[in-house]
């Protein structure tokens, strides 16, 4: 069971503070514009009384027997009410009854002041649908401030509620937070919970409290306690504490905070005690861990000045498992962690950036700064000419740091590939061509691969000349220069083959770049139904050359640390970008291809009803492709993007790439979502690939063998199992199907759905299906999860929740299956 009473807390505040702000003091003509509002000043709204007898005392006009105070939108009803008009105070007596909108508030006794917005109330109850609230006292210590003594409140609009929650004081800040203190959670007579203090924010709607029980087979019986705390407007925390039968306990917080104005920042701390630290729920082999495992998080941005500001993402896991075991939901997006701290300066004219990284974590590959500085200027015209300069410098310590494990998937796929840097040493044949099983056999254990480091230098200048001819015709050529010197220690010192020890490269730079724009009109076309008034069709064609000489002695005598990764996306070309400086040849480049645009009006604005950009790459000097498989075709791929949304109710978007040589490769990903009822809103997305070359560790595929193979002495050994995995690292097609669904059968049904189909393997790895009943006040819902991962055994879950309609986040869900 879940217990969640953080929206209860928000909206007894909300409904408090709204009727002390605002019920009595509403104008009285709700048909007054904003403007003529504002007009009349508190103090001359009238306050009219009535009752069975009236008469004043002094300034006070006391009305007694059935009487009404009417103020603004306000009705007061109450067995007598006073007002003192020096004061401006409203006094009523005997059961008082205030009325404004939908709200009702009872109390023995109200003083409310009109100017200073304080309130007192004794025994006190307010109903205000879905939520009755009630308590012994209601006083305004301070301005948005208000205290309630003794304070109950449900969703039940009975005398007898059964589900009920009691504070013995709330404090409530108005647009800030509300704090309860002594708390009890009721079920009828029976105490379930007791909470010795609870603050949550007004702004948030997460809950204050979270109860989850559940079963999965690699924990055993689980409970999942959490606790919101709101310390300041700055700073706020989550507790949570855990116990799995078959793993222990296991505990830990997240702090939100502000560092500064502007910043952001986010704390994680968890450590487990696991009873059973050796069991391994995958089938990939793992390395010995014990039993006191844990993680830490510091995620912060902090601006210092206007100019300066420090970012961190600093990380340290106890072993490589501890997120995959006890944290999966982080554990799907971050797989290895980070460790940087930079500091960033940014003015007008340029951008300046230090930054550190080093790796904590020894049994992770990492490729470390110790340290980086970075200036980028931006594009300025030089005096009053024509003419820009742009510029980039840097200068890095790095060091190529290797998993202290033996064989992991990242070390032995990183041999596979020719532009792996240590292939470059160690593999005269990997320069030209991919490894062969034999010689993957002969290749020694990456565990005794050294690591290794040096400096890099770096700059990159560039003049370019940005004109307009025609009014129409954009050209902008440009002219740069590159120089780069790495330091004698970038050198692997247990390869032999090693030839240089330090290397510097010089590298000119020419390039130009076109556009022009062409459109017609067709005034005349009208399609009310699409909400089309008129079409234009844009043309635009456009061009990006670059030239760059080979350097003058041979690139892969360094080796390398920002080497390029295999993708399936066009590479970037201008230099001042560019993702790889270790990996920058000679080229001779040129991108071309032609944009369209079909717009329309729309609400007086343009409006996009389809794009489509195409292009093609060509490369007279090219080495690689996307892929970095060896190939020297000039022409390999022709990409384009489309763009379809005439209507709200459709979209479609695709990624295309198309081969235009025996190894180039295809790629066709497509997402449509079309809401062809108002009930239903399907979509529906494709992925094609064929010709790709990625490792599996990258890919949903299972490995149908498991490697390392372990040795009697505990050590890796190179067999036959590492043979199959090899022979397993590279695919020739994949097909991948994703469909999902959400349909409002009637107004007691609804289903939804989510499934992806693998192609390649016949398999399917993700289904996600839930069904929802309305009760009424609640909602009733069962949802069933498979996950299939490479290596690891499908993880099966099932989940029943019952939600309270008025406020969704109040949960009571219940879940179990196998897996992670």
């Amino acid at each position: 069971m879940a217990s969640k009473k953080g929206p209860f807390f928000v909206v007894l505040a909300c409904l408090l503070i709204t009727f002390s702000l605002s019920s009595f003091a509403q104008d009285s003509d709700e048909t007054e514009t904003e403007e003529e509002q504002q007009k009349v000043p508190p103090g001359q709204i009238p306050v009219e009384i009535t009752a069975e007898e009236t008469h004043f005392v002094g300034n006070i006009a006391v009305a007694k027997g059935n009487a009404v105070a009417h103020y603004g939108a306000t009705d007061i009803y109450a067995d007598e009410i006073s007002y003192d008009s020096v004061k401006r105070e409203v006094i009523a007596d005997g059961n008082a009854r205030v009325y404004t909108e939908k709200r009702v508030f009872r109390a023995s006794h109200i003083v409310y002041n009109l100017d200073t917005k304080a309130i007192t109330a004794l025994n006190w109850s307010l109903f205000d649908t879905p939520l009755l609230s009630s308590g012994q006292t209601l006083t305004t210590p301070e301005e948005d401030h208000y205290h309630v003594e003794n304070g109950m409140f449900t969703v039940e609009n009975r005398e007898h509620p059964y589900f009920q929650t009691k504070a013995k004081t709330i404090d409530i800040y108005a647009n800030d937070k509300i704090v309860m203190k002594n708390v009890t959670v009721y079920m009828g007579k029976i105490p379930v919970l007791w909470l010795p203090v609870v603050s949550q924010p007004l702004n948030s709607e997460e809950s204050s409290y979270n109860i989850i029980p559940g079963e999965r087979s690699y924990w055993g019986w689980f409970v999942t306690f959490t606790y919101n705390y709101k310390f300041s407007e700055k700073a706020a925390a989550t507790f949570q504490l855990d116990y799995r039968s078959l793993r222990g306990p296991a505990g830990g917080a997240i702090l939100k905070f502000i560092p500064s104005e502007g910043g952001m920042g986010f704390l994680r701390t968890y450590y487990a005690n696991d009873f059973d630290f050796q069991l391994n729920p995958t089938s990939i082999p793992r390395f010995d861990v014990g039993p006191n495992r844990g993680m830490f998080n510091l995620a912060m941005k902090m601006p210092l000045t206007q100019e300066f500001t420090l970012s961190t993402d600093l990380n340290y896991w106890t072993d490589p498992y501890v997120l995959e075991d006890f944290l999966w939901n982080t554990y799907m997006y971050n797989r290895q962690p980070d460790n940087v701290a930079w500091l960033n300066y940014y003015n007008s004219n340029f951008t300046a950036d230090l930054l550190v990284r080093d790796n904590l974590m020894p049994f992770f590959n990492s490729i470390n700064r110790l340290p980086e500085l970075s200036i980028l200027t931006n594009r300025t015209r030089i005096f009053n000419t024509p003419i820009a300069y742009q510029s980039r410098y840097s200068v890095v310590n790095f060091e190529q740091q290797f998993s202290n494990l033996n064989f992991t998937p990242g070390n032995i796929f990183g041999l596979f590939y020719p532009w792996q840097p240590l292939n470059r040493f160690l593999f005269p044949l990997a320069r030209t061509q991919t490894l062969t099983p034999a010689q993957l056999l002969a290749l020694p254990s990456p565990y005794f691969l050294s690591n290794y480091g040096g400096y890099r230098w770096d700059t990159y200048q560039e003049l370019s000349y940005p004109k307009e001819y025609f009014h129409w015709l954009s050209v902008t050529p440009r002219i740069g220069f590159e120089g780069t010197y790495w330091s004698d220690q970038n050198v692997l010192s247990a390869v032999p083959t090693a030839s240089r020890l330090d290397f510097s490269r010089a590298l000119f730079v020419a390039g130009l770049e076109s556009s022009f724009k062409l459109s017609k009109v067709w005034e005349n076309v009208d399609i009310p139904l699409l909400g089309i008034h008129g079409i234009r069709h844009v043309v635009q064609p456009f061009m990006n050359f670059q030239y760059i000489p080979n350097p003058y002695d041979n690139p892969y005598q360094v080796l390398g640390f920002d080497n390029f990764l295999p993708t399936i996306t066009p590479p970037v070309i201008n230099l001042m970008n560019y993702p790889s400086i270790d990996s920058l040849f000679g080229m001779t480049y040129l991108r071309s291809g032609i944009r369209q645009r079909i717009q329309t009006k729309r609400d007086g604005n343009t409006y996009n009803l389809a794009e489509f950009t195409a292009f093609v790459d060509a490369n007279w000097d090219r080495k690689y492709n996307q892929l970095l498989i060896p190939m020297s075709d000039t022409v390999d791929e022709v990409y384009g993007v489309l763009d379809i949304n005439p209507v709200p109710w459709f979209n479609l978007h695709s990624d295309i790439a198309l081969p235009t040589a025996d190894l180039g490769y295809t790629n066709w990903t497509t997402a449509i979502t079309y809401q062809f009822h108002r009930a239903n809103d399907l979509t529906f997305g494709y992925s094609y690939l064929n010709n790709v070359e990625v490792p599996v560790s990258f890919l949903t595929i299972p490995l149908a063998a498991t490697f390392p193979a372990v040795g009697p002495n505990g050590m890796s050994s190179l067999n036959g199992s590492l043979l199959n995995a090899y022979q397993q690292a590279f695919i020739g097609q994949q097909n991948t199907v994703f469909i999902s669904d959400f349909w409002r059968i009637n107004k007691d049904w609804q289903v939804m759905g989510m499934l992806t189909y693998q192609g390649t393997g016949g398999y399917i790895p993700f289904e996600n299906f839930t069904i929802y009943r309305d009760l009424q006040d609640w909602v009733f819902s069962f949802n069933f999860q498979n996950i299939m991962f490479p290596g690891s055994p499908s993880i099966q879950m099932y989940y029943i929740a019952l939600t309270l309609k008025a406020f969704p986040s109040l949960k009571v869900d219940y879940g179990w299956g196998s897996g992670m």
